[in-house]
């Protein structure tokens, strides 16, 4: 190709992506080193931080130091290189070690060549090929992820103890979103159970007392500012962190720091948090459904308008901040340990469907 272009050396045992020259540039050169005769005039008229030419070739720029932090190459690149086939990468490149579907596309990762390639996900041929900085990650899932296939699924079906895959066999938007939920109940270390679990709040059993501190200082700043406000006998915070007692409605109330939980410990999980959190969840779920109540449309005429400005209205009063506060305890108790997992590693060890929902969604609506 020349010392102008050596593209070759990515298929090279010790490719190093700052030795890669493309037109004369290398990653970290300043973007005035670009030959002007190469630039397209989309380059003129578009936004962003993409530099594009009439070749195979565009150049990503970092916005702050003007210089190249990343290449991305056309299907010609690959015939360049003979590779052409998702094969034919596999046994240049080595197996991905991540990939991640997303629309048309699915992408194949090598995080230690800063190397991303992009295919027609139908026909698996390459179209894209980006070196440098990567500004396509791999999906990675949290407890919030989770909580919000678990709102959207729940609006969709009837929930039950008794509930499987297998029911929703013919219905392939359903059943990948239950095998997701089942791969993340897993990841998260929930359960097994959607409604026993999740909805009916099960997997609390399974948490250490330590991880219910949130939601504990949640309890004491409740009764100390609002139902002891008026009534506390000592007002010292010191005494009352040693347990002082409190009258409150005829009721002796005492806690004492480490020691929420008494002797019988699945009665008292049951009657404060397996509460709590079982009424904060069906308080989600119903919100959830009243916040949506006008997506789904496509296409609306004059009195769909009406109706969804009028309701607009009063959706709109909602605090989402304190409704966001209720989920911040639901996502404690879940995930105390507010885990990050990558969809790679769900997928693998997890059984996660690696299939595109969108387009599944698309196919059958």
């Amino acid at each position: 190709m020349g010392k102008d272009n050596n593209l070759e050396i990515i298929l090279s045992s010790t490719y190093d992506s700052t030795e890669i020259t493309i037109f004369g540039i290398k990653l970290g050169d300043d973007k005035d080193k670009i030959n002007a005769d190469l630039i397209s005039k989309e380059s003129l008229i578009s936004r962003g931080n993409w530099i594009y030419t009439d070749t195979y070739v565009s150049f990503r720029i970092n916005e702050s130091t003007s210089t190249v932090v990343q290449f991305m190459l056309k299907e010609t690149a690959f015939e360049q290189l003979k590779i052409l086939t998702e094969e034919d990468i596999i046994s240049k490149l080595g197996q991905p070690a991540f990939t991640k579907p997303q629309g048309r596309l699915k992408y194949f990762f090598y995080p230690s060549k800063k190397i991303v390639i992009s295919f027609v996900a139908d026909e698996m041929t390459p179209v894209r090929l980006f070196i440098g900085e990567n500004i396509i990650h791999q999906t990675e899932f949290r407890i919030s992820d989770f909580l919000d296939k678990f709102l959207e699924f729940e609006a969709m079906v009837k929930m039950t103890e008794d509930i499987t895959a297998e029911g929703f066999r013919d219905n392939p938007p359903r059943y990948y979103r239950f095998m997701q939920l089942m791969s993340l109940l897993k990841a998260f270390d929930i359960g097994s159970n959607l409604y026993l679990d999740v909805l009916k709040g099960g997997f609390l059993l399974k948490r250490t007392e330590d991880d219910f501190k949130l939601l504990y200082k949640e309890f004491e700043d409740y009764i100390r500012n609002v139902e002891f406000k008026n009534m506390v006998k000592n007002s010292k915070f010191e005494d009352y962190n040693q347990g002082s007692e409190f009258q409150v409605c005829n009721m002796n109330v005492e806690f004492k720091e480490g020691q929420f939980l008494g002797e019988n410990r699945e009665i008292d999980i049951t009657v404060y948090i397996g509460h709590t959190y079982e009424r904060f969840m069906r308080f989600c779920i119903k919100m959830s459904a009243i916040l949506g109540f006008n997506s789904g449309y496509l296409e609306a005429g004059y009195s769909a308008r009406y109706v969804i400005y009028t309701t607009n209205q009063i959706l709109n009063t909602f605090d989402p901040k304190k409704l966001g506060e209720i989920r911040i305890l639901l996502e404690n108790m879940l995930d105390p340990q507010q885990k990050t997992i990558s969809r790679e590693e769900l997928v693998k060890k997890y059984n996660f469907p690696d299939v595109d929902l969108e387009a599944i969604d698309l196919d059958w609506y």
